[in-house]
């Protein structure tokens, strides 16, 4: 092999490590170790150096101390020093290896840099910042610019360019009202829904110490004033800023945060936050949500009409079906600049407390503490949907199904699973608010890993458990997966087809398209009855911990444990739990009237449903949260029994009527 052979092999090989992919790294390091005539040269102690964290990301601990002994004896003083360095924390991490073979109970508690405003590269799991920025701030004005032009065509079908620029002056007219009214909107929910009240420096500063002196640092070196501090009376974990003016910006967190995170990780998460404000990312976020938040806003107002009366509610239900639908139209329309500003947020973070294993704590906790948080709760918490785009980290992250406020590292791996290696995954993230937690740990982990920091998430068994995954079945799943749920599209190109057969074109043409949708769905609904199996005695843990779980094909199961309503009701009901010893999962279902009311009464035993040891049947289905779709509830004295696929077969009628009904 020629030098400049080798030298390609060296720059796959850093290629390689900076994607984790650790085995690949090994080898290509090992093969330019091999050939390259030079042991002295910086090519052959940076191939060597890399080596030395590759072995450690795959676990191979003997060979990456054996290689980093031999490091540190080079006359190179900033090489032999920095093995010296690497040699100490690779030692603890054979000794935590070895004890955690005999140690039932893991603790996160991960080191952190002896500096802040390190350097850290930032891998490509982003697109730029700038361009999120710009598409999102275009697609308001593109998106109303298109539904007024299409009303004003049919108004001046005879003057089209009349039309254009009434349609393009009035979406920016529109769009230019909510922009200049979003953070006042958001400022009235904050104090009338979200009990949002506006602290002190010095109240923060008691919670987190470290906060306060970061705050006052960051400030004063990028010149900007401290933003205005709220804290949210409430004990669910929540952070997020907004505004449009880096000077006038708000930082609102919740005391469930203060209370439930640590210093260093109350800190890293103000950081982040903080990053929002001089990644000006926040006022993008601010301007483009003002027309969601006036729709939230008209929700919330919905919501309490409906305390008053059983006929307000009925009113406020239908008024507040087209609010809720518009107000989550518009997060969607945000989730690519609201998803990508996350990793910017993170690098910010890490890069200015050099702690990017506090942050992986804070993410792990946020879901825990919110889901114990909620069974305890005696109101909803209308912020958690409110500011999901801006939050910190996705409100209803699957993480929550763990039924404690530790994870240990293995168990976290586990978890995450599903979030890298699962097909669907991909595509459920483009609708998320946020990245998947499995892959922002991943980079977060990178970051530690460029530090020589010790991990809180141990790669090379995770890669372990991913090497052990049957990725045939994984993907022949996700195929069959998906040609059952293309089923009613392929009606609608099947009606299509229909319609432009010469013989039909008599017929409207939403007469074949709906009854082709309508079919499609029946026959989804077949499928999914047909060859649902029989219900498996499945762990609801280890369910949580599986990568096979699918979106949309329900995995049936028979669990036994409890029931546990929330405290609370919404416009759509009282959220439902169901929970065993080891973990807890939220429960969809149909009931309602006198069905859904016997949970609530004493049976001959005296006991209430909700409050006895019931066998549970239904399907696990794994999206950006994990739910179970409720079939059956039984216990020694009563069985309730839901339809999970009610809704679907009524749209599906409904649609098969309209083929028939439209002339």
């Amino acid at each position: 092999m020629s030098p400049q052979e080798s030298l390609e092999e060296l720059q796959k090989g850093i290629q390689a490590l900076q994607r984790q992919n650790y085995p690949d790294a090994i080898a290509y390091l090992e093969n330019f170790c091999k050939y390259f005539p030079d042991n002295e040269s910086p090519y052959f102690v940076q191939a060597e150096m890399s080596l030395v964290r590759a072995y450690r990301g795959q676990g191979e601990q003997e060979k990456a101390i054996a290689l980093c002994q031999s490091l540190a004896h080079k006359p190179n003083q900033e090489v032999a020093s920095w093995a010296r360095s690497l040699f100490k924390i690779l030692t603890i991490d054979d000794k935590s290896s070895n004890e955690s073979r005999s140690t039932e109970q893991y603790f996160l508690n991960g080191p952190r840099a002896d500096e802040t405003n390190v350097k850290i590269a930032m891998p490509r799991v982003a697109d730029s910042l700038k361009f999120a920025k710009v598409i999102t701030l275009i697609f308001p004005f593109l998106a109303l610019f298109i539904v007024l032009f299409s009303f004003s065509s049919l108004l001046f079908h005879a003057n089209l360019l009349f039309g254009g620029l009434y349609s393009l002056l009035a979406s920016v007219l529109i769009n230019g009202l909510f922009f200049l009214l979003s953070t006042w909107l958001i400022d009235q929910i904050q104090e009338q829904f979200y009990q949002t009240r506006w602290g002190t420096f010095n109240e923060i500063q008691r919670h987190s110490p470290e906060t306060g002196e970061l705050l006052l640092r960051l400030c004063r070196e990028k010149r900007i004033k401290l933003p205005k501090l709220g804290v949210i009376e409430d004990g669910r974990p929540i952070a997020f800023t907004y505004g449009i003016n880096s000077n006038e910006a708000r930082l609102v967190v919740s005391r469930g945060l203060l209370e439930g995170l640590s210093d260093d990780e109350i800190a890293v998460v103000y950081t982040h936050e903080l990053g929002h404000i001089l990644n000006r990312d926040f006022r993008v976020m601010t301007l483009v949500s003002g027309w969601g938040q006036c729709f939230y806003f008209l929700y919330l107002g919905c919501e309490k009409l409906a305390q008053k009366s059983k006929l307000w509610h009925a009113i406020a239900f239908i008024l507040a079906l087209p609010c809720y639908g518009l107000f989550q139209l518009n997060n969607l329309f945000n989730t690519y600049l609201s998803r990508t500003r996350e990793y910017y947020a993170d690098h910010f973070a890490i890069t200015h407390t050099g702690n990017p294993n506090a942050l992986v704590r804070a993410l792990v906790k946020i879901p825990l503490i919110r889901i114990q948080q909620e069974l305890d709760a005696t109101q909803a918490a209308p912020f958690l949907l409110g500011m999901q785009n801006f939050s910190i980290s996705f409100p209803r992250n699957s993480m929550a199904a763990e039924k404690t406020t530790q994870l240990n590292p293995q168990s976290l791996g586990k978890l995450l699973l599903w979030d890298l290696l699962n097909p669907w995954s991909f595509f459920l993230e483009l609708i998320s608010s946020h990245p998947l937690i499995g892959k922002r740990i991943q980079v977060l982990t990178h970051y530690a890993e460029q530090m020589d920091l010790r991990t809180e998430l141990n790669m090379a068994q995770m890669q372990q458990d991913a090497n052990s995954i049957n990725r045939n079945i994984l993907y022949l799943s996700f195929f069959l997966e998906l040609g059952f749920v293309s089923f009613p599209f392929l009606g609608f190109i099947a009606g299509l087809i229909f319609f432009l057969n010469n013989q039909f074109m008599a017929l409207h043409l939403l007469n074949p398209i709906f009854l082709g949708i309508g079919l499609g769905l029946l026959c989804q609904i077949a499928i999914a009855t047909l060859f649902s199996g029989k219900p498996k005695e499945e762990d609801l843990q280890s369910l949580c911990y599986s990568p096979y779980p699918s979106p949309f094909w329900s995995r049936s199961v028979l669990w036994q444990g409890q029931l546990q309503a929330a405290n609370y009701k919404t416009l759509w009901g009282k959220p439902l739990y169901f929970h065993d010893q080891k973990a807890i999962i939220p429960i969809r279902h149909n009931l309602f009237g006198k069905v859904w009311q016997k949970l609530f009464k004493h049976h001959s035993s005296g006991v209430l449903m909700l409050e006895s040891f019931i066998e549970i049947k239904g399907g696990f289905r794994r999206r950006l949260s994990s739910y179970l779709e409720l079939k059956s509830i039984s216990n020694d004295e009563i069985n309730i029994t839901s339809y999970p696929q009610l809704w679907q077969l009524i749209t599906a009628i409904a649609i098969i009527l309209l083929a028939f009904i439209i002339k």
